[in-house]
């Protein structure tokens, strides 16, 4: 149950069109900034969080060179002003890449990866 739970809060949560203002603005930024520049960085997040903040499992599961995921979160961290060591804030951003994940999969595919339409 606990890796669907938070699919399962979403669910219960009603409109999923409201889901996207939940989103942390920071979220916004970084998928918005991936888009644009054609980078992965929301991935490399997502797969930080799946690997319970290990920057080695993550580079692994991305078959990356650990510098380059220190790379990517120097980037990150860069781009949004985001504190890796603030426990809030990672939680924020956290819900926000499970929340758009479950929005992607009950909504239109226009609405995917952004939380807006």
């Amino acid at each position: 149950y606990e890796k669907y739970a938070i699919y399962h809060i979403t669910k219960i949560c009603g409109d999923n069109t409201q889901l996207i203002r939940l989103f942390s603005p920071k979220f916004r930024i970084l998928t918005e900034y991936d888009q644009k520049h054609n980078t992965s960085f929301t991935r490399t997040l997502d797969i930080f969080f799946r690997n319970s903040h290990n920057i080695t499992d993550t580079a692994n599961a991305l078959h990356l060179h650990r510098n380059s995921v220190v790379y990517h979160f120097n980037k990150i961290r860069e781009l949004l002003d985001l504190d890796f060591n603030d426990s809030s804030e990672m939680l924020l951003m956290e819900l926000s890449l499970r929340m758009n994940e479950y929005y992607s999969k009950t909504l239109p595919s226009e609405h995917n990866e952004q939380g807006t339409g």
